[in-house]
């Protein structure tokens, strides 16, 4: 079985660039997704270049900004853009929120496409695509990102099911990732890859404020240690799970 270990939200800050490009050098990480509209993109970007194929590097699509402090908003300007952005140029918090208001499509699909050029011109290879806050739910834009994806050679995240944790019991994250990689039954879907999302940060007391939740800084902090943990990889290799990228796994994608 293929496991599709992945990073989320580079680039939008510092001490998730540090979280993320800890894990990939460690050689534990093979898929970060990241923000171009990210406040800590330029930081990001540099390294991950180095890296070069050793990474396997999306395009989050971002449309929201769920964060208090660290706003970040459209590569478009936001008066192009109006139904996507709060007065301030920032966008809205939540995909609900753009339900709300019947965001613009044709603004949605303008901002993805601007989002992919800027990481593109940031120098990183971009393989595949996939969304913040889960944003495809929205009437249409999943759609307006297969259609973007098919068209740029990009691999649909969202075509690739997940590893659910969900009503799985546990100890501790290894413990739950054990009993659900144990629940895929044999010869009718553990031939399939699966996807399991992190969002490793490694904070600086450098860092600006952040009044996020203490909870999500801890759960945070705990995915990079998760990932960096040798047990995972005892798990994963006592069960013939190979970690792979979303290039490797693509040639058997969950439907």
């Amino acid at each position: 079985m293929q496991l599709i270990l992945r990073g989320d939200d580079a680039g939008a800050s510092l001490a998730a660039n540090r979280g993320i490009l800890t894990a990939c050098r460690a050689r534990r990480l093979p898929n970060a997704s990241v923000m171009a509209v990210g406040p800590a993109l330029d930081a990001l970007a540099g390294p991950l270049r180095e890296m070069g194929n050793s990474v396997c590097v999306g395009l989050h699509v971002t449309l929201n900004c769920e964060w208090s402090d660290n706003r970040w908003g459209p590569i478009l300007p936001a008066a192009d853009v109006g139904s996507l952005v709060m007065p301030d140029g920032t966008f809205t918090r939540s995909p609900a929120a753009l339900h709300e208001r019947d965001a613009d499509r044709a603004q949605i699909r303008a901002e993805i496409e601007a989002q992919l050029a800027t990481l593109r011109r940031a120098g990183l290879t971009v393989s595949y695509v996939d969304e913040h806050m889960g944003v495809g739910w929205l009437p249409g834009v999943r759609d307006l990102i297969c259609e973007l994806a098919d068209r740029e050679g990009l691999i649909v995240a969202a075509r690739f099911a997940h590893l659910s944790l969900k009503d799985v019991a546990g100890d501790g994250q290894l413990d739950r990732i054990a009993a659900a990689l144990d629940k895929i039954e044999p010869g009718l879907s553990a031939t399939d890859a699966r996807v399991f999302i992190t969002h490793p940060e490694a904070p600086s007391p450098s860092d600006p404020p952040d009044r996020r939740d203490p909870s999500e800084f801890r759960a945070r902090q705990a995915d990079l240690a998760l990932l960096l943990d040798p047990a995972l990889d005892v798990l994963l290799s006592q069960r013939d799970v190979s970690a792979v990228t979303y290039v490797q796994a693509n040639a058997n994608p969950s439907t």
